[in-house]
């Protein structure tokens, strides 16, 4: 019994340190899954920014487009003057050739004139150069924001893809959280259940053991009292056979008794013969008997009927015992099994908490290519 509880108080220290093993993991991918948060917070963080930066740059170009669309409309401004320049230089050419004919003095202020609107002519073109220079530099800058804005769409979509990882990742390893501590408590309270069980069986150990000695000692006092009978009649064979050697001499009539003295005395002998091969533990003790006969046939049967009930009581408590046996076998298979489900879960937790170090490992490659490319 004191093995037993031994053992049981072993089982139940290893399963608690388990338990208490179990809790640690669990401390520890809380502990994962607060730095899984806080990356996502960091990547919330980074997409509000480019969010911004985004709408920055669509400000940017917005601006860069209208500064295009009053560039372009400074140009057909100055196409329009241009041609108007031109069609008043042909015009004033024409009245200028007129006028030579005519006057010379509207000769030299009409070549003056002329000479007046190339150079405003000149000034026109050079205008209209700088504006179409102008123009090209704002389309460039157009299509370097658009490839920005394209690069800037990429990335937004990458980090979204992130960040719906992370939270499924996140979601995960909180429902993994929420089963183990499920299964923790479950496990708690079927600890709970066997140390009760095992309170249990020790009680009614304790209770069978009480019965068994009690029932033990009465088998003694049953197998005492027979060896002392049994003495009792080998102390009476003794003395009737000596009484009939002392009177054989004398009273011829007593040869009859002596016969069935001797009958009885081999009887008994066969008797005692037979209960000293069943019962191992009689001890020599004496005893008055009876003289006749029928008081000896009477007591044998006695003797049989209490060696009968000694006999049940001894398989009535072999029954018990091994029933008592198939218990603690029982007890000691379910122990083995609560053992395998812990090492089962254990395994369990030991894989989620793997596979949330090889996502947080993937999210810091992830993040660094990002770092990089950025």
């Amino acid at each position: 019994r004191g093995t037993q509880e031994k053992l049981a108080q072993d089982q139940v220290r290893e399963l608690t340190f388990e338990v208490r093993q179990l809790r640690v993991q669990l401390e520890s991918k809380g502990a994962a899954v607060l730095e899984l948060e806080e990356e996502v917070e960091k990547k919330v963080a980074h997409i509000s920014r480019l969010r911004r930066d985004i709408q920055e740059k669509d400000a940017q170009y917005a601006q860069s487009q209208e500064q295009v669309q009053e560039a372009k409309r400074d140009a057909a401004r100055a196409t329009r003057e241009w041609e108007s320049l031109q069609e008043q230089h042909r015009t004033k050419s024409a009245s200028s050739r007129e006028a030579s004919q005519r006057h010379q003095h509207d000769a030299d202020v009409a070549t003056t004139a002329h000479l007046t609107l190339e150079e405003s002519l000149r000034t026109l073109e050079q205008r209209y150069s700088a504006s179409q220079h102008k123009v090209g530099l704002l389309e460039d800058l157009a299509s370097q924001l658009r490839a920005q804005l394209r690069d800037a769409e990429t990335g937004k979509a990458n980090v979204e893809m992130d960040l719906d990882l992370l939270r499924a990742s996140l979601h995960q390893s909180k429902e993994s959280q929420d089963r183990a501590i499920s299964e923790s408590t479950s496990l708690r309270q079927e600890c709970a259940q066997l140390i009760a069980t095992v309170r249990e069986k020790d009680k009614s150990m304790v209770h069978l053991q009480a019965v068994h000695s009690r029932e033990l000692q009465s088998r003694d006092d049953d197998i005492t009292a027979l060896a002392k009978m049994i003495d009792d009649i080998k102390h009476h064979a003794a003395h009737s056979v000596a009484k009939h050697h002392h009177n054989e001499e004398h009273q011829s009539t007593m040869s009859i008794e002596r016969r069935l003295l001797e009958d009885t005395n081999e009887q008994l002998r066969d008797d005692i013969g037979a209960l000293h091969a069943e019962i191992r533990h009689l001890r020599s003790m004496s005893r008055s008997p009876h003289s006749q006969r029928q008081g000896e046939a009477s007591l044998d049967i006695q003797l049989r009927v209490e060696l009968e009930q000694a006999e049940l009581r001894l398989a009535d408590e072999q029954r018990r015992h091994r029933a008592l046996q198939q218990q603690h076998d029982d007890l000691l298979r379910s122990v083995d099994s609560v053992k395998r489900a812990f090492a089962q879960r254990e395994a369990t937790l030991e894989a989620d908490l793997r596979e949330a170090k090889n996502l947080k490992g993937l999210h810091e490659e992830e993040r660094q290519i990002r770092r990089n490319r950025m």
